[in-house]
């Protein structure tokens, strides 16, 4: 389990309050959290290629890495009222996306819910699972396995760091659907995924229609 704690705050350097020591102490820890965030990248980028690549004797994968973000909850409101009248209701919408790799397949997941599931560890471990079922149908098409090991990585969402979340990982150990299942969460505020592009595109589509 990798966490990391940080504080994020902004300096004006401008202002006239601060000493050059204190100032010199401000851009080393800058520098510092600049580097902790360019060595979570590095590791992550590295896991990535790790799933994709390290394969058992037969082909099957080793790895599997599932990155799951959410897109940001009011984008997703349909319909979009130009000119909202009082009375107007929207329907709020929500979409998480799982980016995967794991031996040949490098793909996304996208699922889609609205307002009458409720949010919290209950639908982030309904995706996980609805992820490995579409993993293990992907992978049967090509007669491979599911991998023995399992990493996740996650925002630091409270939806993900969670007592319930940490049962159900445990549970699929136990059951042996895993043998180790790896959790990281990237530097607070810094947690972009290049599933982000996606939900972009899908921002815009909802964002034109009324």
């Amino acid at each position: 389990m990798f966490t990391f704690i940080n504080a994020l705050f902004t300096i004006n350097f401008l202002d006239k309050s601060f000493s050059k020591s204190q100032i010199d102490i401000i851009q080393k820890f800058r520098q510092m959290h600049l580097q902790q965030q360019s060595a979570e990248r590095r590791f992550l980028d590295d896991r990535k290629h790790l799933a994709l690549s390290k394969l058992e004797e037969f082909g099957n994968p080793l790895n599997a890495l599932f990155f799951i973000d959410g897109m940001t909850q009011y984008t997703c409101q349909t319909p979009k009222f130009k000119q909202p009248s009082k009375g107007d209701k929207s329907i709020e919408s929500r979409i998480i996306g799982v980016e995967v790799y794991c031996g040949p397949i490098k793909t996304v997941f996208v699922y889609r819910t609205d307002s009458l599931v409720s949010s919290g560890s209950n639908i982030m471990a309904e995706v996980l699972r609805q992820s490995m079922i579409d993993l293990c149908k992907l992978l049967k098409d090509r007669q491979l396995s599911i991998p023995p090991n399992l990493w996740l990585q996650f925002d630091n969402c409270g939806e993900n760091k969670n007592k319930e979340m940490f049962c159900y990982l445990s549970m699929l150990i136990e059951l042996m659907i895993f043998k180790e299942v790896e959790i990281g969460f990237l530097i607070v505020g810094h947690t972009h995924a290049s599933i982000d592009q996606y939900f972009s595109v899908i921002s815009k589509k909802i964002f034109e229609c009324e």
